[in-house]
């Protein structure tokens, strides 16, 4: 089931189960992830695999982790959060 919240005006969603996975898995709960997003020294890269457009920025979180998060953007009216993790020094 689809989770839709708002932050700072932008409207994001995810997905609830894959959310739960992703903390699980990663220990990375997407209400921290989407703060990346705010980090004005955040990098955003391409991370599309196929025809969908994915993007992938490190920065770091509103609880200064350094994190890594892969989203979309669709139709310009909300972002969904796909995954996070804790950046790797590759990234």
């Amino acid at each position: 089931m689809d989770i839709e919240f708002e932050i700072a005006g932008t409207t994001f969603i995810r997905h609830d189960a894959k959310a739960r996975d992703n903390e699980r898995k990663h220990g990375v709960e997407f209400s921290e992830a989407v703060t990346v997003l705010y980090d004005p020294l955040l990098v955003l890269t391409d991370s599309g695999e196929g025809a969908e457009v994915r993007d992938k920025a490190i920065g770091f979180s509103a609880g200064g982790r350094l994190l890594t998060v892969v989203h979309i953007e669709i139709d310009g009216e909300f972002i969904r959060i796909i995954s996070a993790w804790g950046a790797s020094v590759a990234e």
